[in-house]
């Protein structure tokens, strides 16, 4: 693991290589699970989240494609283990860093997109 990566905060784990394998092996029997999750977000909860992100990244989401904002903010959620979508909301409401976290999550999917885009 990239000492640089540890240290920005972008691992979900750090392990020996003897539990590495143990890892993988429990996330492929959760995967299932995960993607079960009830009390996902809806269109309906996207402008108070954008609002949020905005506030606090100074990005403005509101008309970027809706799956693909749903998509990361599911995604923002397995990797924290939050199940329901207002447990998630109260954390951004108080943690203004997670609001940067999840703004970022956002932008590097559009940017790969437009990198690929233009490069290829």
């Amino acid at each position: 693991m990239s000492n640089s990566a540890i240290a920005a905060g972008y691992t979900d784990y750090i392990l020996s290589p003897e539990l590495i394998l143990d890892e993988i092996f429990s996330y492929i029997d959760e995967k299932s699970a995960r993607n079960a999750i009830k009390g996902r977000p809806s269109e309906q909860s996207l402008p108070e989240v954008l609002d949020l992100i905005e506030k606090h990244c100074g990005y403005d989401f509101h008309n970027y494609k809706t799956a693909t904002i749903l998509r990361r903010i599911t995604l923002r959620m397995d990797i924290l283990g939050k199940k329901n979508f207002e447990e998630y909301l109260q954390l951004l409401l108080s943690a203004p860093d997670e609001c940067k976290i999840l703004g970022k999550e956002f932008l590097i999917g559009v940017i790969s997109k437009v990198i690929t885009k233009y490069v290829v």
